[in-house]
């Protein structure tokens, strides 16, 4: 199942928007809201058309169920060499001998450093901003035919306090700040998909100028998706 890009729409770019908004000085506050809320539509568009659906439909054309994808705030500098050179178009260099660690082996994380301003940790750590982009990811697959899990709001007084208890201990990830996990939720039908997309602190095992290994860490954003088989 391939869903359709949100590249069809023709947002404005980041560009268009924060030229827009350098002009408001007086403009009404509601006008202010709305700029904002323009501009951070761009910005998760851009990493889902950029970064996220490429990825997802590489992993599923090899047929792969799991993915789970870090993206570093550009302006996370324990996560970020000094060496930032290349094209825009290009993607920044990692560390040497970098690896991601505190993952289990039933995962194999993608990381991604993001670039320019608009990237910044200030701006992906906003719970707004993660809930617009899951939105975007969920509508793109709704578009390409799939049934979306997770958004349902259980009925207490329809289920036993047992099944309730169940719901929330599935929703326990051994990761810390996690919202859910692949082992302990329920296994998924051929068409259903769960996504979700949050912030945790990462670990990297990187060497350094003298051969050393040593350890880094910083937040990122995880997005995360399972497909049924």
């Amino acid at each position: 199942m391939k869903g359709t890009s949100f590249q069809d729409s023709h947002p404005p770019s980041y560009e268009d928007v924060l030229h827009a908004s350098s002009s408001a000085s007086a403009t009404p506050p509601y006008i202010l809201s709305s700029q904002r809320s323009a501009n951070r539509t761009v910005v998760t568009r851009a990493l889902l058309n950029e970064n996220i659906i490429p990825h997802l439909q590489q992993s599923i054309l090899y047929g792969l169920a799991k993915s789970t994808l870090l993206f570093v705030p550009s302006d996370m500098a324990s996560l970020q060499p000094t060496s930032t050179s290349g094209a825009e178009n290009e993607p920044l260099p990692g560390f040497p001998g970098e690896t991601i660690v505190d993952f289990p082996s039933t995962e194999n994380p993608s990381l991604t450093r993001l670039r320019g301003p608009e990237n910044s940790f200030a701006f992906w750590r906003q719970q707004p901003a993660l809930t617009e982009l899951e939105q975007q990811l969920r509508d793109w697959f709704r578009g390409g035919g799939y049934t979306v899990l997770g958004e349902e709001t259980p009925n207490v007084e329809a289920t036993s306090m047992n099944q309730v208890r169940n719901m929330k201990q599935s929703k326990i990830d051994s990761y810390p700040g996690s919202s859910w996990s692949y082992e302990e939720e329920q296994p998924l039908r051929n068409g259903e998909i769960r996504t979700s997309v949050e912030i945790r602190e990462v670990c990297l095992r990187i060497e350094n100028e003298m051969g050393l290994y040593e350890t880094r860490t910083g937040k990122v954003v995880m997005v995360r998706v399972q497909l049924g088989d």
